[in-house]
């Protein structure tokens, strides 16, 4: 503000003439200034990296770094006064000391120099082991997934032989089954075919048993009525002997009519006899 000030001052002062020359004066106290921030700036950023306690080489990236960035503003604000010489018609100014690189690195003292040498060395073999313990790591990491890889290969094969070993011992079992209940169902019918044909022949049996008991009641009750039939003869026939008792002239008559009587019942009685033993 000082130095804007102070230029408008001069303008004012100075004659019509002169003011384009105030005004590059001005313009150049400004590029000035902006320089001089910028490395108050980067000073500051060195002082917090060395009281960070960085090492060295990330010193010196960050010294190259401010120095590339003092270089592009020092040609910006070169363009730009150019620039500005041509607009008011001046020719341009003579290079000076901010276009060179600002806080150029200054050279390296031996032993900072084998130090950071034998550092760049030591990073260097710590990034080759790094690097060979990330391919060696990379290969097992390789090996473990081809290795998961066979064995859920391996273990899918003995899977899918497992299951059609399963399913055969099921088909097997299902057809042993079946042989099974059809021999069961075989025995059934067989069995259950006897039981028919036994039933018929007992039933057979239970018939004739029946007729044959109907014919034996048959025949005792014949039996029964002949032998009563020769009871009565018998009956009748004592009567007649006693009633020829009652008459002594009779007496040879009514013998002999008595043992006929008897003749003529004994057959009677005997076969009468003979067929009731039999149903007996």
């Amino acid at each position: 503000g000082f130095l804007e000030g102070s230029g408008k001052i001069m303008e004012h002062a100075a004659p019509p003439g002169d003011q384009r020359q105030a005004h590059l004066a001005l313009l150049q106290r400004q590029h000035h200034v902006q320089m001089l921030q910028l490395q108050l700036q980067q000073q500051k950023t060195m002082l917090a990296a060395h009281n960070a306690g960085s090492s060295p080489p990330d010193i010196e990236a960050l010294r190259l770094a401010h120095a590339q960035q003092g270089a592009q503003m020092a040609y910006a604000l070169q363009t730009q006064m150019a620039q500005a010489c041509a607009a008011l018609g001046l020719p341009p100014p003579s290079p000076t000391a901010a276009a060179q690189p600002v806080l150029a690195p200054p050279p390296p003292h031996p032993a900072q120099q084998a130090e950071e040498q034998r550092r760049a060395a030591r990073q260097k073999q710590e990034e080759e082991a790094r690097a060979a313990a990330e391919a060696e790591a990379a290969a097992k990491a390789a090996a473990r997934a081809e290795a998961r890889q066979r064995d859920r290969e391996e273990a899918a094969v003995e899977k899918a032989a497992a299951e059609k070993a399963a399913a055969e011992r099921a088909a097997a079992k299902a057809a042993t089954e079946a042989a099974e209940e059809e021999e069961y169902r075989q025995r059934v019918q067989e069995q259950l075919g006897r039981q028919a044909e036994e039933s018929d022949e007992q039933r057979e049996q239970r018939e004739i048993e029946e007729r044959r008991a109907r014919r034996a009641a048959i025949a005792a009750r014949h039996a029964a009525e002949k032998k009563a039939a020769a009871e009565v003869a018998a009956a009748a026939a004592a009567a007649a002997a006693a009633s020829a008792e009652a008459s002594t002239e009779a007496e040879a008559p009514a013998e002999a009519t008595t043992a006929e009587a008897e003749a003529e019942a004994a057959p009677a009685t005997e076969a009468a006899a003979a067929e009731a033993e039999p149903a007996a």
